[in-house]
């Protein structure tokens, strides 16, 4: 045949390997399955590998070992909503700055620091001769509900126990007189900025007996209270789901979101502003963290490693109850939610999200070559590309990694409706989001009002996050000092091994920070809606969102 060009077959030999894993950190078979169902190769070894996925949260040192075109399964720094201390501490900030949009997290006290507080808390609302308020014990070492226990009485709780006291919500939504939870899913593809998803499906974990008033009585009753899984499931009244016809999946003491959307119509709740009310509380958790989470993993994951943003990401599994009104309340945020399949329906659900998660942050080539090319400019010179032209080019690539697979994932941060920056998901969107409406979504008025309201929110993180820094280097927060919000998120201060954090914080406090601010959420950033839409190329699958999977020959 005719002579192959030099190098020829040694680049097709490099198309034909397979996207490799490491699992060894994860416990969870069905994370396992879903790789080899995508035909990726299983490694064990320590450094070499594309995506690692971990059931352990990840520190910086970690981060800072990853190579180019390695992605792992959590941020550096998600512990400020992972953990129930942190979270409670977070959302207590912004709702001092922005009361009226975040009250959907019961009011909470971090013990031992907060004790004090607590009582006196006590003591104002006994005077005002209102009911003794409930309150929930949960140990800051505690987890699968053990330890959790309800009180009336400050003097219950140990001044010492580090724990975190909540107020315990009293009125929650009943469905066949028990009380529930949801587990939505969340994927956080990025936080510098900020891009999120949630999944149009998730898991309703019921209590095992018959919900009752809160008495003095009936506190002590855990399988009354708790609707955690890992408590229920050892009642004898536990009914667990034979199979995936709705008649298993709308009954027993684990179901399935859309049976719950059925419930709300026949109680005269709208599913669709429960829904929506959802999405906002999420957004807004991890708009109060953004900033914090941002900072750490641009400090450990240089430039010219880091996949513009995409190196890591992150699976949260967010606890929501629904109070007698149908508000929702967001009660933990998992980092590492629970991906055991001992039920059909939890096998469903967790395959979906697991394989459409896996899909979306997959590496590819065209990534992968980016990567690899040579930066311009630097060592003396040279042809290349810039720094700035190369991340908007991989922040194209996985845009349209995203839009390409998110099938049953709805994007809910940035907003993009108003941008038309996006073609809508590929499939069947409209019979999986069937229940949000005929256009897939809310008017533009409405998204025009979460733009603002996400703004506000945006500004006092930002906000919250400085004088957080400015406390750290000994000075107090001042109305005089200029505030950075250029559009929104107050980003990342340093970027690795430049000196001291507090002297990187002081020195970037007199810069102009507005090139790392966040855009509007309506947009993703400053190239116009056109510049993205044409490069999209087109209609199918584009080559350069082939993983290392599908460039087989």
């Amino acid at each position: 045949g005719g002579g192959a060009e030099p190098g020829e077959g040694r680049r097709m030999k490099k198309k034909q390997k397979k996207l490799t894993v490491n699992l060894t950190m994860c416990r969870y078979k069905v994370i396992a399955d879903c790789c080899k169902a995508m035909g990726w190769t299983q490694t064990e070894h320590e450094a070499d590998w594309q995506l690692f996925w971990t059931d352990l949260s990840v520190g910086e040192e970690r981060c800072m070992r990853l190579k180019r075109l390695q992605k792992i399964n959590h941020f550096p720094g998600m512990q400020e909503i992972a953990h129930k201390c942190k979270l409670g501490r977070n959302l207590n900030r912004m709702r001092s700055k922005l009361p009226h949009f975040y009250n959907f997290h019961p009011e909470t006290f971090n013990l031992p620091v907060d004790y004090k507080a607590f009582e006196k808390e006590f003591e104002n609302n006994e005077g005002k001769g209102g009911g003794a308020k409930t309150y929930i014990v949960k140990p800051n070492d505690g987890a699968c509900g053990n330890g959790i226990y309800l009180t009336r009485k400050p003097s219950n709780i140990s001044p010492k126990l580090k724990s975190v006291v909540q107020r315990y919500i009293s009125r929650p939504l009943i469905i066949d007189n028990r009380k529930f939870d949801m587990r939505v899913y969340c994927l956080v593809t990025s936080m510098t900025p900020l891009r999120a998803y949630i999944y149009h499906e998730g898991l309703a974990r019921f209590a095992t007996e018959e919900y009752q008033k809160v008495t003095s009585g009936n506190m002590d009753k855990t399988y009354m209270h708790l609707t955690n899984y890992s408590v229920n499931k050892n009642h004898k009244e536990y009914q667990a789901n034979a199979g995936l016809e709705e008649s298993d999946t709308n009954t027993g003491s684990k179901r399935s979101l859309a049976s719950i959307w059925e419930k709300l119509e026949e109680m005269d709740i709208d599913p669709v502003k429960v829904w929506d009310a959802m999405e906002r509380v999420i957004v807004k958790t991890l708009i109060a963290v953004q900033p914090n989470v941002a900072h750490t993993y641009k400090s450990c994951i240089p430039e010219n490693r880091d996949s513009a943003g995409f190196t890591c990401f992150d699976l949260l599994g967010f606890d929501i109850l629904l109070d007698y009104r149908g508000k929702p309340w967001i009660i933990e945020v998992n980092e590492m939610p629970s991906f055991d399949t001992s039920a059909p329906i939890d096998l469903a659900v967790k395959t979906g999200v697991i394989s459409e998660t896996l899909n979306m942050v997959c590496p590819t080539v065209q990534e992968a070559r980016l990567l690899s090319e040579k930066i311009g400019g630097l060592g003396g010179g040279g042809a290349g590309l810039d720094h700035s032209e190369r991340r908007r080019q991989l922040l194209a690539l996985r845009k349209q990694q995203e839009v390409y697979y998110a099938k049953k994932f709805k994007r809910i941060f940035p907003i993009g409706n108003l941008s038309h920056e996006e073609p809508p998901p590929r499939g069947e969107p409209d019979e999986v989001w069937s229940f949000l409406g005929e256009d897939l979504g809310l008017n533009q008025k409405l998204e025009r009002e979460k733009v603002a309201e996400y703004q506000e929110c945006v500004r006092a993180a930002s906000e919250v996050f400085e004088d957080a820094l400015w406390l750290k280097l000994g000075k107090k927060a001042s109305a005089e000092r200029p505030r950075d919000y250029a559009g929104g998120m107050f980003q990342t201060f340093a970027s690795a091994g430049q000196g001291s954090l507090m002297r990187q914080i002081a020195r970037k406090m007199e810069e102009d920070a507005a090139a790392a601010a966040m855009p509007n959420p309506a947009y993703h950033l400053s190239e116009a809606p056109a510049k993205i839409s044409s490069a999209r190329g087109a209609p199918g699958q584009p080559d350069s969102l082939k993983n290392l999977l599908s460039m087989q020959q």
